[in-house]
Formats: C-alpha cells, sequence, structure tokens
C-alpha cells in the first residue's frame, strides 16, 4: 500500500498488478476534486466511494464532467464507483446506485458497482486500529461487504482488460 498525499488529506493507493493496470487510485468520498488530475492521470483505474446523500449525489454530475475531461487524454482509464456508509433503511441509500448509473450511463468503462460498504461500527473502528477489517471483525458484515467489493472490483478489471 502506497500513500499520496493531496492538499486535503493522505490518501491510501493501491498497486494492482496485472498486465493492463499496474496503477489503481482509490479516492476518499468520491470527492475527486481533491486528487489532482496528475494523480488520475497516473492510474489505469479509479475507485471512488459515494455516500448516500444529496451532496454526493449532486457532486456525481461533476464527477462525471471530470470523467470527461480524463477520457479526452485518456480514453482507457476505468471508474468504479461503489456506495459506502450505506444506510439500507433509508430511500436514498436503496435509490442512489441507480441514480449513479442514469448519471454515468453514457461514460464508457465507468461501473457503479453492485457492492455496498453499510455504516456499522466495525468499519468505523477498524480504521484506528492499525489492522484491517479483516483482522478486526472477520467475520462481520463488514468484512463479508468488503470481500464482496474486492471480487466486484476484480471482476471489473479482468472484463474491462
Amino acid at each position: 500500500m502506497h500513500t499520496l498525499t493531496s492538499k486535503a488529506r493522505c490518501l491510501p493507493c493501491a498497486s494492482i498488478r496485472r498486465r493492463n493496470c499496474q496503477k489503481f487510485l482509490r479516492t476518499v468520498d468520491g470527492i475527486l476534486d481533491y486528487i489532482t488530475a496528475t494523480a488520475v492521470r497516473l492510474s489505469d483505474a479509479v475507485l471512488s466511494p459515494v455516500k448516500p446523500t444529496s451532496v454526493d449525489l449532486a457532486h456525481a454530475i461533476d464527477t462525471a464532467k471530470f470523467i470527461r475531461e480524463m477520457r479526452k487524454a485518456y480514453p482507457n482509464l476505468l471508474f468504479m464507483l461503489f456506495l459506502n456508509e450505506a444506510m439500507p433503511r433509508r430511500n436514498i441509500s436503496r435509490d442512489m446506485p441507480e441514480s449513479i448509473r442514469q448519471i454515468m450511463a453514457n461514460l464508457d468503462r465507468t461501473f457503479m458497482l453492485n457492492a455496498q460498504i453499510a455504516n456499522s461500527a466495525p468499519v468505523a473502528e477498524f480504521f484506528g486500529t492499525g489492522r484491517s477489517v479483516f483482522e478486526y471483525a472477520p467475520r462481520s458484515a463488514a468484512a463479508t461487504a468488503y470481500k464482496k467489493l474486492t471480487k466486484e472490483i476484480v471482476e471489473c478489471l479482468r472484463n474491462s482488460a
């Protein structure tokens, strides 16, 4: 795991070793303007969490514009978004993935993943422990959700190669 520093905060950047995807950038909370365009340009794939809030939904339009701009110079850049801090009982959590899919519908190589990371105690707590969720709460729903997300990312990368 490498660390990429932006003007706002440090962001984890995981390298994925595969033929067509040497660099993989994970953004924070779907806010791409915190990340320099240079960092995105150096990546083969961008994974961006989106919170189920009206602010993030409105920001998805800006994200789509950002993706269009990046695609002009880097047509093969892959963007994957997923729902983070989901609250299944709230309508916006249920509706958000489809709303994002509609906003991103005409963007090639841009995917709203099905996996959702719920707003749960293990997710909130494991970051402060220095351990992964798999070490902190291996049998939790959060660990299961992260496994599902990881599998979906790998599958998306595999199918987009």
